[in-house]
């Protein structure tokens, strides 16, 4: 076998994987059940390119069929989710933390990791107001908005960013205000907005940081804007400031080191 050929082979697979997981992102929490015409509609492939990867999906559980051409996650994904969900676990002195700042604060926290051009939440523990923000894990987000963005991409280079910004309506144009965004958070060390992308809603971000001081994550505090004046907003900055120092050295992933790769 040639050289060539084994390229195109290579190539040929990584396809047929992106096409996989495209199809497997078109389930959501709001649709958990989708059908054969959907999927084509959304993913744009041919019908019999369809037809042959959702059942080789569902020949290794990750889809199931549920009758009339309709399909849910598979049994599965249980093993996947539940090997996530053990590695991504928070240590123990990150979780008494994260719950400590969520009881001075009296807000709900989250962490927040990047992933490609998208943030996701890795960690959570709610407010017991109830006018709170919620959070669950596994959502995810974009880099090229809101605080716990800013703080995400401190350390990026100009090509990350560029990738970040081809997903914004300005494309290129918004590269100049993330530059800004870089430079804010490495002055002050944290961000804060006030109903940037949500109305009444307010979010503080600080960096966790690797030994090195390099951000591996983001911590977030988070609620109704009404409670979080210039009086609680010093004494949130100087809470969240003290967990993230806390998870920081004790890392924010039970199993494996704290800096997972975030291509």
């Amino acid at each position: 076998m040639d050289e060539s050929h084994e390229q195109g082979s290579a190539a040929a697979g990584v396809r047929s994987v992106t096409r996989a997981l495209q199809i497997l992102s078109r389930l959501t929490d709001e649709r958990t059940v989708i059908t054969l015409r959907e999927l084509q509609d959304e993913t744009g492939l041919a019908r019999t390119t369809l037809i042959r990867l959702v059942a080789t999906l569902e020949d290794h559980g990750l889809l199931w069929a549920v009758g009339g051409n309709r399909y849910a996650p598979g049994p599965g994904l249980l093993r996947w989710a539940r090997l996530a969900s053990s590695s991504w676990e928070l240590p123990l002195e990150s979780r008494r933390a994260l719950r400590a700042l969520v009881e001075t604060a009296q807000e709900s926290a989250s962490v927040w990791v990047r992933q490609g051009v998208r943030r996701v939440c890795v960690a959570q523990e709610e407010s017991l107001h109830a006018l709170r923000t919620v959070v669950r894990v596994g959502h995810d987000g974009p880099l090229w908005a809101g605080p716990t963005a800013r703080v995400l991409i401190r350390d990026l280079p100009d090509d990350d960013l560029a990738k970040i910004a081809a997903e914004t309506p300005d494309g290129a144009g918004r590269l100049p205000l993330m530059r800004q965004w870089q430079a804010e958070v490495r002055e002050q060390g944290y961000a804060v907005s006030h109903g940037e992308r949500e109305d009444a809603l307010s979010v503080i971000a600080v960096p966790l940081v690797d030994k090195d001081g390099a951000v591996t994550a983001a911590l977030t505090l988070a609620g109704p804007t009404g409670r979080f004046g210039d009086e609680r907003l010093e004494r949130y900055l100087s809470a969240i400031r003290e967990a993230a120092e806390v998870i920081s050295a004790s890392g924010f992933m039970r199993l494996g080191a704290s800096t997972p790769s975030p291509r």
